[in-house]
């Protein structure tokens, strides 16, 4: 009798970033005109550099990605948080590191 072979399909990709820190403020109850969240972030690494960036939760669903100029980016990984990616603006931060 011949053995029927069974195959097991994987339709998730998950990919670790190495962040070294991260905060989610949340502020829904008492909401911005346009934000209702940040999100900052700390890279040191090879892929990214050295560097902070904030995400900026939008009402609408977008994000907006505030980032110091030190970090090298690809939009296209910020493009699937929420509903897409609205803006990527480079922004030097006072203090940041």
């Amino acid at each position: 009798m011949e053995q029927s072979k069974q195959y097991l399909i994987n339709p998730f990709k998950i990919d670790v970033d190495p962040m070294e820190r991260l905060l989610l403020i949340n502020f829904e109850k008492d909401p911005d005109t346009i934000y209702v969240a940040f999100e900052p972030q700390v890279f040191d690494d090879t892929p990214h550099g050295k560097g902070h960036l904030i995400i900026g939760w939008r009402q609408d669903g977008k994000v907006d990605i505030f980032h110091q100029p030190s970090l090298k980016l690809n939009p296209e990984d910020y493009d699937i948080v929420g509903k897409g990616l609205a803006n990527i603006v480079e922004r030097d931060f006072t203090d940041g590191l």
